[in-house]
């Protein structure tokens, strides 16, 4: 079912109107296929198992709804070729991309059907537009068929010849690109995989760039200069390098800067991580500078570096103590109809943030929002059994999940509660929480840890802690060695929160039962 609501969300009834594959006549609209096709748009099936039971009184493996379903998904593939480019939320780039993309599709069909004129027509039309935007693969492959057609059905020899010197050209060029694209990926996966160490991560970035830089001096290609200098980044940010992060992306921009074209994806690559660095420098207003930079740039059809570049902001708001702001990027995320068809990542670093913008809102450090109404739409209890132990990465995803349970099982003032997870982020502190790069998490979660065994006095509590809290501020983001999504609001901040939630009574726990 999320395919065909995913094509259906894309292929939209005002994108249809104007071609016969969806349909038009009143007949076919009371078909179950444009029923099904309606209903999946209005959002009106939860599951399969409900569509199935509805058009058919079967479950949804009955050959019935799968033939249904499957004629359906079959229509709006077709539809996809449809789709009109011409529309305002197109970019530039994408309607060149499309527009290439579709007509040699067409033409790669008519070339299967032993036809010659019309698929070199197509070949010849979009060939320009494919080398002026730098899509190096599609080049290639346009090439490859006109040096053929060269060779075989004409007596231009000096076409076979200029199309071949194109080939050679284009194709060592596609083969950087996929050297240099092979060994970002590999950095990717060495990054996500939680037993890699970052000095390991260091070394091979720095290797990888060495292996390519002749090519990036040699070759003005988008995709190299985009992989080449995301490698880059690689060496410096897997040591917590901001400063010489940020200088990377400033010339990686000025390059993307001097194409012809606008180069709005890879420009959006490296002002991402020059907010990331700004955020963790406290670099605040060159933040919102860059953050404006990355809302005039995003594209509307670009949904996933729509929703990166929505958290970005989102995170530099909560650092810099602009809550408001963080709940209205919050809520412009969390509405979104295309959320839920992000990767899984995605859709739990949201949750995730959603039970801290809880927090806040309780803390009424958000005072434009009713809380009572807020909070009855988040429990702690579903938070914690919804949001699945993250990802690859514990350190990354599973500290902020631990720590905000405990923060608001103080603040609800469930001490019994709250000592059973301070308990057991004890144990994970123990097991996860030795390495350098863990630093201020280990220092926070020691913090939280007297909270309990100060009786929840807050006074006791304050004064036990002052030993780490200067520990912490003298090893601030900028220069601890952790990856920068740990900490969704800075402990420092996190700290004082949590430390105006406790009373100067001491709390002696209860034996039996439990707040």
């Amino acid at each position: 079912m999320k395919v065909l609501q995913e094509l259906i969300a894309i292929i939209t009834k005002n994108k249809t109107r104007q071609i016969e594959i969806i349909g038009q006549t009143a007949a076919e609209n009371a078909t179950k296929i444009q029923e099904l096709y309606e209903k999946i748009a209005y959002n009106e099936f939860e599951s399969e198992e409900d569509a199935a039971i509805y058009f058919f009184n079967k479950p949804a493996t009955s050959s019935s709804f799968r033939n249904l379903k499957n004629t359906l998904k079959n229509r709006l593939l077709n539809t996809v070729f449809f789709i009109d480019v011409s529309q305002s939320q197109f970019n530039e780039n994408q309607k060149a991309y499309l527009n290439c993309w579709k007509n040699w599709a067409a033409a790669k069909i008519l070339i299967g059907k032993a036809a010659r004129l019309a698929p070199l027509e197509i070949a010849e039309k979009i060939l320009q537009q494919s080398i002026y935007y730098e899509f190096t693969d599609l080049s290639v492959d346009i090439l490859r068929f006109l040096r053929k057609h060269y060779s075989h059905f004409s007596q231009k020899p000096e076409l076979f010849d200029h199309y071949n010197c194109l080939f050679k050209k284009y194709n060592e060029i596609l083969n950087t690109e996929d050297e240099a694209n092979e060994y970002y990926l590999k950095l990717v996966a060495k990054y996500t995989n939680k037993n890699a160490k970052k000095e390991e991560i260091h070394l091979f970035a720095k290797e990888s760039y060495r292996q390519i830089k002749d090519y990036m001096e040699n070759y003005c290609s988008q995709k190299l200069h985009l992989f080449g200098n995301m490698i880059r980044i690689f060496i410096y940010m897997s040591i917590n390098d901001y400063h010489s992060t940020i200088q990377v992306c400033k010339r990686a921009i000025r390059f993307f800067e001097s194409k012809e074209y606008v180069a709005r994806t890879p420009m959006l690559v490296f002002y991402h991580q020059q907010l990331v660095c700004h955020t963790q420098l406290k670099q605040y207003d060159n933040g919102e500078r860059i953050a404006k930079r990355c809302l005039d740039l995003i594209s509307k059809e670009d949904k996933y570096n729509w929703f990166k570049t929505i958290e970005l902001i989102f995170i530099l708001a909560v650092h810099s103590k602009k809550f408001n702001k963080a709940y209205q990027y919050f809520q412009l995320a969390k509405n979104h109809k295309f959320l839920k068809y992000q990767p899984n990542s995605v859709k739990e670093s949201w949750k995730i943030y959603e039970a801290y913008i809880h927090y806040l809102i309780k803390l009424k450090k958000i005072p434009t929002v009713n809380d009572e109404m807020a909070l009855s739409k988040f429990k702690l209890g579903k938070f914690i059994n919804e949001v699945p132990s993250l990802s690859k990465d514990k350190r990354k995803y599973n500290i902020p999940i631990l720590i905000i349970q405990i923060l608001f099982l103080i603040l609800q003032k469930r001490y019994n509660h709250a000592i059973d997870r301070i308990e057991a982020i004890d144990k994970y502190c123990y097991r996860y929480l030795r390495r350098n790069d863990t630093f201020r998490s280990n220092c926070f979660i020691k913090m939280l840890l007297l909270i309990p065994s100060s009786s929840f006095h807050k006074a006791a509590i304050e004064r036990k802690a002052m030993k780490y809290l200067t520990q912490l501020k003298k090893t601030p983001l900028e220069v601890a060695n952790q990856p920068h999504e740990v900490e969704i609001i800075p402990y420092e901040i996190l700290w004082e929160m949590a430390l105006n939630s406790l009373e100067n009574k001491f709390y002696k726990e209860r034996k039996t039962g439990r707040q």
